[in-house]
C-alpha cells in the first residue's frame, strides 16, 4: 500500500543527530516538541453475516447520551489553564479590562460559529477575556452549549455599543455605509471590528501580527467584533504566530475540535434530544458515513420543499457508495447518518435507501435567524422554536463528527464545520453545484482546501 502525505503542514521535519524523527504521537519541529495526533476509530468485524442490520437493534436499554472524548489536554496541548487563568482574573478586577466580545450574526448556526471560533483565537493570541452577546431574537448559544471552561456568556449592558455590528443596521439588513462609532463614544475603551461576509477585512488574520490589531486600537479595553468568516486554519500560515500555535500544542488537523470543545458543551436537553443518533454513532462496530445536503433557506416554507426531488442530489449519494465500497470491512455494518434543510429530501432520502439511512424525517425546523430576517421567516417562528432549531443544528453538528467519512455541499458551512470537529484524516468529499465527482480513496478533499474554502473555516 502506498503512503502519501498530502498536507503542508506536515513538511519541515527537523534533522536531528543525522536521524529524521517522525512518529504518530509526536513529532520535533525545529527542535520544538508539539503534539500531532492521527485519530482513526479502529472498525470491529462483527459476527454477522448480514450486510446491514437496522439500527434500531444496535440501541441498548440504558441509551448512552455522553459523546465519546474525542479530545484531551494530551492532544490540544498545554495553553488551557493559562488562559483560564488570564480570563479569570480579567472577569474578576484583580487584572485591567482587556475583553474581545463576539457579536452574534444574523445567520445559521455554522456561520456563527465559524466566526466565533476565529474571534476566539483572536483573543487568545491577543490575551483578551473572550465573551459573546446575542441580540434581538437570535437564538442564544446558551440554548444549546454549556460553558465548560470559561465563563463566555455575557449580557448586553449598553445596546448602543453593538448596534453599528448588527447585520440589520439602520434600517438596513446588510447595511454597507459606514460602521463607525458616534462621536460621543469614548474610543480609548471601546472599538467596533464589523468583519462579516468581508473577505478582505479579515486578511490580517493570514499574514499580519494580529495582536496590532484593530490598527492603531490594539490596546482599547473592550474590542467588539462580528464576523461570519473563518481563519483559523490560515493563522497556521502566518509567519507571526504558526510556530507559537504550534509551542502551544495545536495542530491544524485537530484544532477545530480543540477550540470547540475548550468553549462548548451540550447541554442535557440536547443530549436527550439527540440520544439516538449519539448512540448509534458512538458504536465503532459500524461504518459512518455523514451526507449533508443543503437545499437552501426556501425549503423551509412547505410549499416551496415540496418541489425537492431526489434524482437531483444523486452525486452525494454515487460519492457515499463509492467511499463505501473501499472503506467498508468485511461484514461491517454500514450507517449513512443524512442531514439537510429539507424536511421532503429526508423522507426521500429514507424512503429510497430504508435502514442503512438515520435521519429525522419527522421534523420540520425553523432557521435560526427567523426572527430577524422576513424571507426567512416561515412556520412557527417563535422563540421557543428558535431555540429547538439551534439545538438540533447543534446536536446534527456534534453526530456528524462523529462519523468517519463526510460528503457535504460545497456551498455550505453546516457539513464543512462538522467534518473539521471529526478530527479523521482524508475523509471530506465537497459536491459542488450537485455534480458528480470522483470519491476514491485517494480523491479526498485536502485539510487545507475544505477549510479554508468558501467562507472558511
Amino acid at each position: 500500500m502506498k503512503m502519501q502525505i498530502r498536507n503542508r503542514y506536515l513538511v519541515g521535519l527537523c534533522k536531528l543527530n543525522s536521524i529524521h524523527v517522525f512518529s504518530l504521537l509526536t513529532s520535533f519541529l525545529c527542535g520544538t516538541l508539539f503534539t500531532y495526533i492521527y485519530i482513526q476509530k479502529s472498525s470491529i468485524l462483527i459476527s454477522t453475516q448480514k450486510y446491514l442490520i437496522p439500527y434500531e437493534s444496535l440501541l441498548i436499554n440504558n441509551v448512552k447520551t455522553n459523546l465519546p472524548s474525542i479530545t484531551s489536554s494530551d492532544t490540544c496541548g498545554t495553553w488551557q489553564q493559562s488562559y483560564i487563568n488570564l480570563h479569570r482574573s480579567i472577569l474578576n478586577g484583580s487584572l485591567p479590562p482587556r475583553y474581545l466580545i463576539s457579536v452574534a450574526v444574523e445567520a445559521g448556526l455554522a456561520d456563527r460559529l465559524t466566526g466565533t471560533l476565529t474571534e476566539f483565537f483572536f483573543a487568545l493570541l491577543t490575551n483578551r477575556a473572550f465573551q459573546i452577546v446575542t441580540y434581538g431574537t437570535l437564538p442564544r448559544f446558551e440554548a444549546a452549549f454549556l460553558t465548560p471552561n470559561i465563563n463566555w456568556s455575557r449580557s448586553i449592558v449598553n445596546d448602543e455599543l453593538i448596534s453599528n455590528l448588527k447585520f440589520t443596521y439602520r434600517g438596513q439588513r446588510g447595511y454597507s455605509g459606514d460602521r463607525s462609532y458616534p462621536s460621543h463614544i469614548n474610543t480609548s475603551l471601546y472599538w467596533p471590528m464589523y468583519l462579516v461576509n468581508d473577505d478582505r477585512g479579515n486578511e490580517f488574520f493570514c499574514s499580519s501580527n494580529v495582536s496590532k490589531y484593530p490598527l492603531n486600537h490594539e490596546d482599547v479595553q473592550t474590542l467588539f467584533v462580528s464576523s461570519n468568516r473563518g481563519r483559523v486554519i490560515h493563522l497556521f500560515d502566518n509567519p507571526y504566530h504558526r510556530f507559537q500555535l504550534f509551542q502551544m500544542g495545536l495542530h491544524p488537523a485537530t484544532v477545530i475540535r480543540c477550540a470547540f470543545d475548550f468553549l462548548f458543551s451540550p447541554t442535557e436537553s440536547l443530549k436527550k434530544a439527540m440520544s439516538r443518533e449519539f448512540s448509534i454513532l458512538s458504536s465503532s462496530d459500524i461504518l459512518k458515513i455523514s451526507i449533508n445536503i443543503r437545499v437552501g433557506d426556501a425549503v423551509f416554507d412547505p410549499n416551496a420543499d415540496s418541489q425537492t426531488n431526489l434524482s437531483s442530489y444523486d452525486p452525494y449519494f454515487n460519492c457515499a457508495s463509492t467511499i463505501e465500497s473501499y472503506a467498508r470491512l468485511p461484514n461491517q455494518i454500514v450507517i449513512w447518518y443524512f442531514t439537510s434543510d429539507s424536511l421532503k429530501l429526508r423522507q426521500l432520502v429514507k424512503e429510497k435507501y430504508g435502514e442503512k439511512i438515520l435521519t429525522e424525517d419527522k421534523l420540520r425546523y425553523v432557521h435560526g435567524d427567523c426572527g430577524d430576517s422576513p424571507a426567512k421567516r416561515y412556520g412557527n417562528c417563535t422563540n421557543e422554536s428558535q431555540d429547538f432549531s439551534i439545538r438540533m443544528s447543534a446536536g446534527q453538528i456534534y453526530a456528524m463528527s462523529m462519523c468517519d467519512y463526510h460528503v457535504v455541499s460545497a456551498q455550505s458551512g453546516f457539513g464543512r464545520f462538522a467534518a473539521s470537529l471529526s478530527n479523521h484524516w482524508h475523509s471530506v468529499y465537497q459536491i459542488h453545484d450537485n455534480i458528480n465527482r470522483s470519491c476514491t480513496i485517494d480523491d479526498h478533499d485536502t485539510l487545507e482546501y475544505f477549510t479554508t474554502n468558501g467562507a472558511g473555516i
